[in-house]
């Protein structure tokens, strides 16, 4: 539905405006977001790299590192609270570090 209705070229084209530390941090906190409300790495990444790719294309970032660096920030945020909470309190029950 995005592709057809072609919101991803429009979000693509404004944030290829945007400065290039912006759109990287605004795109990594979303990531993140997105996977501490659900839990889930690939939602996170479904959602935000199919907006960010494009953008990050065209300032030069090479797509393998957009994939790495996607997965590993999706797996990280899918880990935090509220959804990963879990492993914090075990980590507090066992003095974890």
């Amino acid at each position: 539905m995005f592709y057809a209705s072609g919101t991803i070229d429009a979000v693509a084209v404004y944030a290829a405006t945007l400065e290039s530390s912006a759109l990287k941090i605004g795109g990594t906190l979303g990531i993140v977001l997105i996977g501490m409300i659900t839990g889930s790495q690939t939602t996170a990444q479904t959602v935000m790299v199919t907006f960010i790719a494009p953008a990050l294309e065209s300032l030069g970032v090479h797509t393998t590192n957009i994939a790495l660096g996607a997965s590993h920030i999706a797996a990280a945020g899918q880990n935090f609270p509220p959804v990963g909470l879990t492993a914090f309190v075990v980590c507090g029950i066992v003095a974890g570090r």
